[in-house]
């Protein structure tokens, strides 16, 4: 029994971390069993209250923009899918139909008909699914791990292992199955229903009724090729769909990958050519914390004396043996007083749910550096006094400080939660527990990742200060108030010339004669940022290349069926004086005519879904900046174009074979 309930003390109260095989209904689950203990999971003031929490940090909810993308393409995949299936059966149906009127002659009723084709649908996806199951697992193996290495780039510690999922194998089957199954009910239907005498003089037409039009004098090779189209009007709208898929995605990704802010994802990891620090910087889980991590003064001098350095600056942190120095900024927490096990610091937290660590006196320790006017003048200044030589002179006389406020990464604006002083407010330094100095807010400054630690680094400073406001002061007033400053980073530029050998020196240092320091660089940071934009042309490029094969495979399927069920009619228009190379432009003219409408709808959706569907989801992305293209739609068009010239004249070639009278021995 506690008395948490009355004074919120935490001493005597038990925590158990549980790991669930998955995250499916976790939270009810956790609830039930609370009640089948006899505790209440929900109101926080019984004697009983055994909450169960789901810790959202590994568990994450998913963005609905996310999850609405995702939505999108497992449309475009099923839809893609539901289309090459689709044309192949009602193709293979339509090539076989007066063989199945030769079955219904015999004696065949209409279900065995649908069983006969059902099993070869069968037959064919126990065949295709398992194999397309294992080039799915080899195309994952070998690129999930480089697209999945792209979100640790920048981490030290944290390994990303690409395993397979039974569930997802099983779930692509089954989906695979169901569109299969879904795919072929037409032209089961089609084959089963069709009159057996019909079925003998089928020719391919389409049963659509058409406006009566007046022909011109003569007919030319496009007009013959456009009425063709005709025949079948869905399926050469299924055609167009599935090519112009390829053109719309190819382009989003373009647009995706062209939006990609290089130099802001580089501007926000490090503000100078070269930052060293203590390895543990680099460590996503442990980050800056005690004095004995920080830089020496031997490693210093060491960097300083190479060939190129430039504007270099050391820059200091406090540390979890600052307890002695805190400050008041007009919050003082109280609740939930506890003690951090891993750096032993005191925490208390507010009604608004802000957690501070707290210093000997109960009062937060926040983050406080010290920096030279160098280095300050890099940092994004937006509120109060905005030119840096200004504000640093003030601030050495000791007239105020600056106060570094997170970004909200959608619009790079102060983050409204964690501002949580004005211009003009006072913070009040304390040390050993008497007041030391009384700084006003003088300025504002949005934080990037190389002003809180490094990169996108944040777990030194969640330890030290937690929701803390972030202080700075030149580095002779904060010598002044720290019995032992420590400098945690040494942040400078190099000159262009001897990038190369700096890069090689510092990590030959590390290796050889300091391993506790580790080093970021611009051109790191580039490359990372870079692989991002790699990763989504990568993985888009791919989907988009698949699409574009499936469009393409229905493109040959009809133009090769279009041959074979029209060798009759083709041997009839020669015979009446149409030659081979009249007939092979016809057919070109065809095929030409398909890529056309796909690369006409494909630029018309492509403009419509980048300036919507697109533009709204980089714009949620702090690292995207919505650039516009058309080059890869454009690009696309053209190689779909060739193709549909190609594709024509080398089916009619290698399937249009024979004499003439071979020809017109073919049976209507």
């Amino acid at each position: 029994m506690t008395t948490t309930q009355d004074d919120r003390e935490i001493a005597g109260t038990y925590w158990s971390d549980i790991v669930a095989s998955g995250t499916v209904g976790l939270l009810d689950n956790m609830k039930d069993w609370s009640r089948s203990v006899g505790g209440d999971p929900e109101d926080m003031e019984a004697a009983n209250y055994l909450p169960g929490i789901v810790n959202e940090m590994t568990n994450q909810p998913l963005d609905p923009s996310v999850l609405a993308m995702g939505a999108v393409f497992v449309i475009l995949f099923i839809f893609c899918g539901y289309l090459l299936i689709y044309n192949v059966f009602d193709i293979a149906v339509m090539q076989d139909i007066r063989r199945y009127g030769l079955y219904r002659t015999i004696g065949m009723g209409r279900k065995q008909v649908k069983r006969l084709i059902n099993r070869q649908a069968l037959w064919l996806s126990c065949v295709g699914i398992p194999l397309g199951l294992i080039i799915g697992f080899f195309i994952g193996r070998a690129a999930l791990p480089t697209v999945m290495g792209t979100f640790s780039t920048e981490y030290k510690n944290i390994a990303v292992n690409v395993t397979p999922s039974p569930v997802i194998f099983i779930g692509a089957g089954l989906l695979t199955a169901l569109t299969v199954f879904v795919s072929t009910r037409k032209p089961v239907r089609k084959a089963a229903n069709i009159p057996p005498i019909e079925a003998f003089r089928y020719v391919e037409n389409d049963t659509t009724r058409r406006s009566t039009r007046r022909s011109a004098p003569g007919a030319s090779l496009p007009r013959l090729a456009w009425s063709n189209l005709g025949r079948s009007r869905r399926r050469t709208a299924f055609i167009m769909v599935s090519l112009m898929l390829c053109v719309v995605l190819l382009n989003c990704v373009g647009i995706a990958a062209q939006s990609v802010d290089v130099e802001k994802q580089v501007n926000y990891m490090i503000r100078t050519d070269y930052s060293v620090v203590n390895a543990v910087s680099t460590n996503g889980q442990k980050g800056f914390t005690s004095r004995e991590e920080g830089l020496s003064q031997e490693t210093m001098d060491t960097i300083a004396s190479q060939p190129g350095v430039t504007d270099a600056d050391a820059v200091y942190k406090n540390t979890k043996e600052d307890t002695n120095v805190t400050y008041d900024f007009g919050i003082i927490p109280t609740l939930y007083p506890t003690v951090e096990e891993e750096t032993g610091l005191r925490s208390a937290g507010t009604e608004d749910g802000f957690i501070f660590h707290l210093g000997d006196d109960g009062r937060p320790i926040c983050n406080v550096y010290g920096l030279s006017e160098t280095a300050l003048a890099r940092m994004d200044l937006r509120e109060g006094e905005t030119d840096a030589h200004a504000l640093y002179r003030k601030m050495e006389q000791k007239e105020g400080l600056l106060v570094g406020v997170d970004v909200d990464r959608s619009d790079m604006s102060l983050h409204k939660d964690l501002d949580f002083v004005n211009i003009g407010d006072t913070v009040t330094v304390y040390k050993n527990g008497e007041l030391l100095m009384e700084l006003p807010v003088l300025a504002k400054a949005a934080l990037n990742g190389d002003d809180e630690e490094i990169c996108y680094t944040v777990a030194g400073t969640n330890k030290i200060g937690g929701d803390g406001i972030f202080i700075y002061l030149p580095s002779d007033i904060y010598e002044e108030i720290y019995d032992e400053p420590v400098v945690y980073k040494y942040a400078f530029n190099v000159e262009e010339s001897q990038r190369d050998n700096m890069t090689a020196f510092l990590t030959d240092y590390m290796e050889n004669t300091d391993p506790t320091i580790d080093f970021l660089t611009a051109d790191s940071a580039r490359e990372s940022a870079e692989a991002t934009q790699s990763m989504i042309s990568f993985v888009g490029g791919l989907v988009g290349i698949i699409f574009g094969g499936i469009g393409v495979l229905n493109l040959i399927n009809t133009v090769i069926t279009t041959i074979l069920t029209r060798r009759h009619e083709f041997a009839t228009m020669r015979s009446i004086g149409m030659t081979q190379k009249q007939l092979t432009e016809m057919m070109v003219f065809e095929g030409l005519f398909y890529t056309l409408g796909a690369c006409a709808l494909g630029l018309v959706f492509s403009l419509i879904l980048g300036f919507t569907l697109v533009k709204g989801l980089v714009g949620g992305i702090w690292y995207f900046t919505f650039h516009f293209t058309i080059l890869p739609a454009l690009i696309t068009c053209a190689v779909l174009l060739i193709t549909g010239l190609i594709v024509p004249a080398l089916a009619l070639k290698f399937f249009n074979k024979g004499s003439i009278v071979e020809q017109l021995r073919v049976a209507e």
